[in-house]
Formats: C-alpha cells, structure tokens, sequence
C-alpha cells in the first residue's frame, strides 16, 4: 500500500502579527510566494530569519516544518509543527499536518489522533478523512477507514486519492473488480497518479490480464521512473515468464531505489534458489 504523497501538506494562509523590526507579514507572505511555487530553499530561508525574531511563532514553526516535511526530514517536521500546536492547538490545519508527518514516519497511531483532532476542528474537509482513513487503513481498520474514504468523497467528490485508496482495500479483499474500476476512476481524475496505474496493474494482473498489467506498470513508470514498487512488479511478471535475467535485473533495480522494499529482496531470493515459489507484486 503507497504511502500517501508529500503534496498532501496544507499551508496557513494568514499571518499572526508581532511586535519588533523585522515586517512579519510581509515576509511571511513572501514566504509563502516561495513556498506555494515549491521554492523550498527561499522559503526556509526567510522562516528561519523570521524565528530568530519570534521563535515562538506558531505560523512560522508550522510552516517551516511543512518545509522538512517535504525534504523527507520527518522528525524534525514532527518537533517544529508540535511546537506550534503547544503555541496554538486550535488550529486543524497544524494537527493534519503533523499527521503526515506521523504516518510518513511509519507512525500510523499517532497520526490517526492527530487526524481525529483536525476533524473535530474541522469536519469539512475531505482530506482530512481521507488522510484518517489512510491512517486506519495501515492500522488494519478496514471498515472504520471505508467510512472516512466515503465521508471524504460527499465533501471532495474529486479526489483521486481517496479512489485509489478505496481501491487498495477492495484489493485486499480479493475484490478486483471493485478495486480495477477505482483505480480506474482515480487515474480518470489525475491522469499521472503514478501510484494509482501501479495498483491498476497489480489488480489486472490478479484478474490475468497480464498485458493490461505491464502496460500499467509501465504507464506509472513513464510518470515516475524511480516507482520502485513497478519495477518489482514488471520483474514479476518477468520472472512468471521464465526470463530470470530479465527479473533480476528489475528486482535489482528496485532495491536501487528503494534499499527496504522487501517485496523485491524476497523475489530475488527465490530466483537464489532456484524455487519454485510464486514471487510478490508490491502495491
């Protein structure tokens, strides 16, 4: 199951005012310009000039740890958006986004109670179901996370996300039908959802639609060519097909990218020994 996308961060859009000789709001606007147009480096730049001045200013904390938690920094995302919920936890948008970190971080826990908050604060947002049901989905709460994947679509019909991850608990289901046509509906929404073609594909695949498959997972390749899971997935099939040379060169180049992908350790393992024994795609 994918991790949801970084992209998800959410930033604030005011600015909180204090007294001093630096002009918080116009440079935290300025900052904001940077770090809407994915200019992290400006971006961090000028909230840490700002925190010299006000170190204890929730908007500033948060948003620089939206700036981490791009970078991948998860705990150190974690330790800035905390300190600015100890300075203002009312804010839903600052405890959606430590749960990103929580959950990027493997967290999935405490990401579920700081999604829960955000909801109470605000219950009108569809990504914040959509994010908790993700959480409880890891968490193996199959059918609490489906009854926040549909609250999360009445409020944000449109969000491919939310598709994709209802697909991932009809697939593990066995239900690939079910899950073939939200995937379906989520790449019909974002034609470059990378992660939804590679679960497309592990779900043809499971059907016997192995052309349908490949021409998945190479789809989500041509969007992202470091999809790790894809390549593991094409060395399966591979593999099935007796080109053992082939497969390996793909497991290999999935451990490449990424060096914990059991999946693809575990299938050149099998290759190793010379067994017989199915290999695992990775969705």
């Amino acid at each position: 199951m994918s991790k949801q996308p970084k992209k998800l961060v959410s930033h604030s859009h005011g600015s909180r005012e204090a007294s001093g000789d630096i002009p918080l709001g116009a440079r935290l606007t300025e900052a904001l310009s940077y770090h809407h147009a994915d200019k992290l480096t400006e971006a961090e730049v000028i909230y840490k000039e700002l925190l010299i001045k006000y170190p204890n200013n929730p908007d500033c904390l948060h948003l620089l740890g939206t700036v981490l938690l791009q970078y991948g920094d998860y705990n150190s995302a974690i330790d800035l958006i905390g300190r600015a919920i100890l300075e203002n936890s009312g804010d839903a948008i600052y405890h959606n986004n430590i749960g990103i970190a929580f959950q990027l971080a493997g967290r999935y826990s405490d990401a579920e109670e700081s999604f829960r908050t955000a909801i109470s604060l605000n219950d009108k947002d569809g990504g914040y179901h959509n994010n908790l049901g993700y959480a409880l989905q890891c968490l193996g709460k199959a059918d609490e996370a489906m009854r926040h994947y549909e609250t999360s679509l009445l409020i944000s019909p449109e969000m491919p996300s939310t598709y994709n991850n209802i697909g991932n608990i009809y697939r593990a289901k066995g239900m690939f039908s079910e899950a073939i046509s939200y995937y379906s509906k989520s790449i019909s929404l974002k034609a470059d959802y990378a992660d939804a073609h590679n679960n497309l594909g592990v779900a043809l695949d499971a059907k016997g639609d192995t052309a349908g498959a490949i021409a998945s997972f190479q789809r989500a390749l041509s969007i992202n060519p470091e999809l790790a899971q894809s390549h593991n997935n094409i060395g399966s099939i591979l593999h099935r097909q007796g080109l053992m040379q082939e497969a390996m060169d793909r497991y290999k180049k999935a451990i490449a990218i990424d060096p914990e992908l059991q999946d693809a350790h575990n299938n050149i393992d099998i290759i190793l020994s010379g067994s017989n024994a199915a290999t695992k795609l990775d969705g």
